[in-house]
């Protein structure tokens, strides 16, 4: 009988983590601004672009930013940099807008940098190295379960608005006009 117990025991312990893991993919992001929490003192972060500048939470306070987490190792993520570069260069030197590209991890493949890799490919972004995964690691809804492309749109007080799985034009013309617009509420996104 001892034997039979131990048996249903794992079953029950995958059972009770499926539904822990299915209840979090599942909450609304809504959840982390109605929650009253700063979102940038929640989120602090402090990293550096791959020219070596510092780039810290406190430059995008105020700001509504974009932020794209990608790898080199991802397939659509790649993919989808093209799009990223094109929003990053319009809202280059925009007050109320901020695009960051943020590459996680350490995992260069044959490029060995992402500098390298950005040159090799002709990009123009402006890139901030995760080595550590600080920002997809506090940005996620799962904890310690890391999926890229990441794409999340934050207000000025760096609380979560709006996730996205993926850059089509729909999702484009959202990010554009969230980013343009000072006076657009963030739940009208």
């Amino acid at each position: 009988m001892r034997s039979q117990n131990l048996v249903k025991r794992p079953e029950r312990q995958l059972t009770l983590l499926f539904l822990v893991l299915a209840f979090s993919l599942f909450q609304p992001t809504a959840n982390i601004a109605e929650a009253g929490i700063d979102g940038w003192q929640r989120y602090p972060f402090l990293l550096r672009d791959t020219q070596g500048a510092v780039v810290s939470d406190s430059q995008l306070k105020g700001k509504r930013v974009f932020i794209d987490v990608w790898a080199i190792w991802c397939a659509p993520c790649v993919e989808a940099l093209p799009k990223v570069q094109s929003l990053q260069s319009e809202f280059q030197g925009r007050s109320a807008g901020v695009v960051l590209s943020v590459h996680y991890g350490t995992d260069y493949g044959r490029f060995g940098t992402v500098a390298n890799f950005l040159e090799q490919n002709r990009y123009k972004l402006k890139v901030i190295l995760d080595p550590n995964g600080m920002i997809a690691n506090r940005f996620n809804r799962v904890p310690n379960i890391i999926t890229l492309p990441k794409y999340i749109l934050l207000d000025e007080n760096g609380r979560v608005v709006r996730r996205f799985s993926s850059l089509n034009s729909y999702e484009i013309g959202q990010i554009r006009q969230y980013l343009s617009v000072s006076d657009i509420p963030s739940s009208a996104i």
